[in-house]
């Protein structure tokens, strides 16, 4: 998965409307950047999500795996 991701991506990944995720945000129980009036969530955010809403599945946890990088060939 590319991160960063928007908050409406975040929300139907981890399965939750998004006034709950804003309402996380907004409390103070969950802290995601905001650039440019737009929520960037990378994978840190969205496992924290998935945990405050008891939602965490492995579907969730492999989505923010970070991705292999390619190994370059040094012959």
């Amino acid at each position: 998965m590319e991160f960063p991701l928007s908050t409406g991506a975040v929300c139907a990944l981890v399965k939750v409307p998004e006034h709950r995720a804003r309402n996380l945000c907004r409390s103070g129980k969950l802290s995601v950047p905001c650039i440019g009036n737009r929520r960037r969530w990378f994978a840190e955010h969205v496992l924290s999500l998935s945990k405050l809403t008891g939602l965490d599945t492995l579907e969730i946890r492999n989505a923010c795996l970070p991705k292999e990088v390619p190994h370059a060939n040094h012959n």
